[in-house]
């Protein structure tokens, strides 16, 4: 039986182009020098429209294919019949950090590796390699393929581990990246807002990546 795609889902879908597109407007807008005049929320504006284009060209939609829609808005029955809101919204979270890896060495110091600060070309290097795995491991969470519940296992281990071995180099990050954040919204950072991110991110992290541990180890029987 034929399930076509729910609203919902489309609006994923054009969710899922419109991350993906603002990583290429972005750094467009970077390496043109641009960035200033884009700043804030109007870099954004031409990824809404480019995202928007989709719903024209089906075909150059990346979310519709992360979302097993076809071109005549039929959703692939065996993903239909095997998927939880919870691994679509893991999976969500997945692309959004991982586009968002991509672009944030521009803006943000990078978090420490295992105590070691990457800076320069490795920064960069290193900022395309996890956001790319996260961008996988979401594509093949959508698709419940096995490798997707693997890889996403691995990234929840790898910055567990990470913040366990960096954490108080992670406490320096924070401050780091806190001031930075406000320096480019162009305001002060605020009394004890540095000591209390310190204090819940690292704890937050933790309790977060157990929960997504345990939603992946109950499904992991969906994953073929």
């Amino acid at each position: 039986m034929e399930t076509k795609a729910t609203l919902k889902r489309q609006f994923l879908a054009w969710y899922i182009d419109f991350l993906c597109v603002s990583v290429l407007t972005f750094s467009i807008a970077y390496f043109l020098g641009a960035l200033d005049w884009f700043r804030g929320y109007a870099v954004y504006v031409p990824a809404v429209i480019l995202a928007m284009l989709g719903k024209l060209a089906p075909q150059f939609s990346l979310g519709r294919k992360f979302l097993s829609i076809d071109l005549n808005g039929i959703v692939d029955p065996r993903i239909v019949s095997r998927e939880t809101f919870v691994l679509m919204f893991l999976a969500t979270v997945l692309a959004l950090d991982g586009t968002k890896q991509l672009v944030r060495w521009i803006d943000l110091s990078p978090f420490p590796l295992f105590g070691w600060q990457p800076e320069g070309i490795s920064q960069v290097v290193v900022a395309f390699v996890l956001g790319s795995a996260s961008i996988l491991a979401s594509y093949w969470l959508f698709k419940l393929n096995r490798r997707g519940l693997w890889l996403s296992l691995t990234i929840i281990a790898f910055w567990s581990l990470n913040i366990l071995l960096s954490w108080n180099a992670t406490n320096d990050a924070v401050a780091r990246r806190t001031i930075e954040k406000r320096a480019l919204q162009g305001i002060p950072v605020r009394n004890g807002e540095i000591e209390f991110m310190q204090l819940v991110l690292n704890p937050s992290f933790l309790i977060v990546a157990t929960l997504c541990l345990i939603v992946l180890l109950k499904y992991r029987g969906r994953f073929s």
